[in-house]
């Protein structure tokens, strides 16, 4: 798309827009999805968590495992108690750090899909989705190391929630 027009605009296909709920004064403008949340200033890492963690997760394990298509880690049992491991402290982490509770988590994520249905799309064999889109051009540059963004994903999750179950005073790190 940039090739074809340099100044190119890409939207998300998301049916509203998330907004800082405390930021209106009255009522919000009609016909606009908008969507208010509140506390704004941590959706955004609450939406990273929810999802792009939970894909760089499954990046990140299923090259590990010597594949390159995302349904073939998605496939496999061990893979997926990873990446959901990953998810809850991802998801624990935002809580601990935003004060958050799962109501507002499930506010800012693009559907209300469950783990089971994410699931069952991921394993679906139709899918072209490789490691290297979800984890960058990093995997390509350096085979053999973690995907990029996979990676950094990773790391600073586990880095954010052990900081938060310190701060909080839990060691149970896989409830």
């Amino acid at each position: 798309m940039l090739a074809e027009d340099p100044i190119a605009v890409s939207a998300t296909d998301y049916p509203y827009l998330p907004v800082d709920a405390e930021a209106f004064k009255g009522e919000l403008p009609k016909g606009i999805e908008l969507r208010p949340l509140t506390r704004f200033t941590g959706q955004l890492p609450a939406r990273v968590w929810n999802d792009n963690l939970r894909h760089c997760a499954l990046a990140a394990f299923t090259q590990h495992a010597g594949h390159e298509l995302l349904w073939q880690g998605a496939r496999s049992p061990y893979i997926r108690a990873c990446v959901d491991a990953a998810n809850r402290e991802g998801n624990f982490a935002i809580k601990a750090e935003f004060g958050f509770t799962d109501e507002d988590l499930k506010l800012s994520v693009r559907t209300q899909e469950t783990a089971e249905q994410k699931w069952e799309k991921a394993m679906d064999d139709k899918d072209t989705d490789t490691v290297s889109r979800r984890g960058g051009s990093h995997s390509q540059a350096y085979p053999g190391r973690a995907a990029c963004r996979a990676g950094a994903g990773l790391r600073a999750a586990w880095q954010a929630a052990l900081f938060s179950r310190q701060k909080h005073r839990s060691h149970v790190l896989f409830p």
